[in-house]
């Protein structure tokens, strides 16, 4: 008995082993097919950071304005971008719209960044401000009174007050205009440049 089960020994040991080397090996192919998927998304990635990293040099940078709006075209339509990022982008086309005297459009982007989350403040008070001034432009005066107040805490009070005199100036109220511009001026963070302007606004009410 003990001679005849040596075969079977043997037989179970080389299909043991077999299954082992097999195993093995699915295991190496696995990590080389897992390694070279790795490799190829990392170097996608790096390949989409570079070509979004020309085209924001070149809306920025590039000297042909034919070239930085077609660039912002690409960045702002068919590449995917984290914040802050898509706002500096947004407020570049609301810049380059505001050149075109496309006010409407303008407009339309600088309250994108006012409701974009995870904005800086600063991009949003430079929204504001743009913004108000566009309503200004377009005579929407009302609208602009209701974007302050839902949007002021991202101005300084001497911004908000100047922005609301502008306003009621614009709209043909200079008693109310003269008011925030006293407000402005007595501001404690007044520059000299910004005393200087509203001196002059106040000659205006």
């Amino acid at each position: 008995m003990a001679k005849s089960a040596t075969p079977i020994k043997k037989l179970i040991n080389n299909a043991l082993s077999f299954n082992t080397k097999l195993w093995l090996t699915v295991a190496l192919g696995l990590m080389v097919i897992f390694s070279a998927t790795v490799s190829i998304w990392y170097y996608r990635k790096e390949a989409r950071r570079r070509y979004q990293e020309r085209l924001t040099w070149q809306v920025f940078y590039a000297k042909d304005a034919a070239k930085s709006e077609a660039a912002l075209e690409v960045l702002t339509t068919k590449t995917q971008l984290f914040m802050p990022q898509r706002a500096l982008l947004d407020l570049k086309k609301a810049g380059l719209l505001v050149n075109k005297k496309d006010f409407s459009s303008a407009f339309h982007e600088y309250i994108k960044v006012l409701k974009q989350p995870n904005v800086v403040a600063e991009f949003k008070s430079l929204a504001l401000v743009r913004s108000v001034r566009i309503l200004s432009e377009l005579k929407r005066y009302e609208e602009g009174f209701k974007l302050l107040e839902n949007y002021k805490r991202y101005l300084p009070s001497l911004v908000l007050e100047e922005l609301k005199g502008d306003l009621y100036l614009a709209s043909r109220q200079p008693a109310k205009a003269r008011k925030c511009y006293l407000k402005a001026r007595a501001s404690n963070y007044l520059t000299l440049d910004s005393r200087q302007r509203l001196t002059l606004k106040l000659l205006d009410t």
